[in-house]
């Protein structure tokens, strides 16, 4: 087990202007490339660095959010199984503070992984919230721009006057009944 350190970095480019890195890579790679960006810094396990010290699958700078907490939480689990592993390989009875110690720091980093996960549902709740929202106002503004469709053809073919009920006096015995668009039954006496 053993967590790397990766860094983007300013190479120079062949007009001699600096370009930052696409992909962060360890110190050493770094040497002899350009000037590590000290604030890029990210920790990562060993396993998904390659042989020449780029970081594997690695997001870019114009990553979406949810890509780069992904990323995140991967090499948070990776690193947590790391530890996992060489815990139990060691033996219990003369390396148990050692045994001890990466199951902590495992547990930690599980949970550092499950707040990100909060998180990214978090994030990802709220952007499909204000995607339906912009949904549902696109959908009633349609709506309503229907129903003023439907009222003007209605005013210009006489269609809304089926609708006014006359009230005819009624009679002892008699109870009128009729649908109207405001009420699904009106019942007069």
């Amino acid at each position: 087990m053993s967590d790397v350190y990766v860094y983007h970095f300013m190479r120079r480019a062949p007009a001699g202007e600096n370009i930052l890195s696409k992909r962060r890579a360890t110190l050493e790679t770094i040497k002899g490339k350009g000037e590590a960006v000290m604030e890029s810094q990210i920790v990562v396990d060993h396993t998904e660095v390659d042989g020449n010290g780029f970081l594997i699958g690695g997001i870019d700078n114009e990553s979406h959010p949810m890509d780069e907490l992904w990323a995140q939480i991967r090499s948070l689990e990776r690193r947590a199984n790391s530890r996992d592993n060489e815990a139990l390989i060691l033996n219990e009875s003369g390396e148990g503070a050692r045994i001890y110690l990466l199951r902590l720091e495992s547990r930690e980093l599980r949970n550092q992984a499950q707040r990100l996960r909060k998180q990214r549902a978090a994030s990802m709740a709220g952007e499909l919230g204000n995607r339906f929202d912009s949904q549902v106002f696109v959908q009633f503004g349609v709506q309503q721009r229907d129903r003023r469709d439907r009222r003007r053809k209605r005013r210009h073919s006489g269609e809304h006057l089926k609708y006014f009920v006359r009230i005819h006096p009624p009679t002892a015995s008699s109870m009128e009944c009729t649908n109207s668009p405001i009420s699904a039954m009106t019942c007069v006496r």
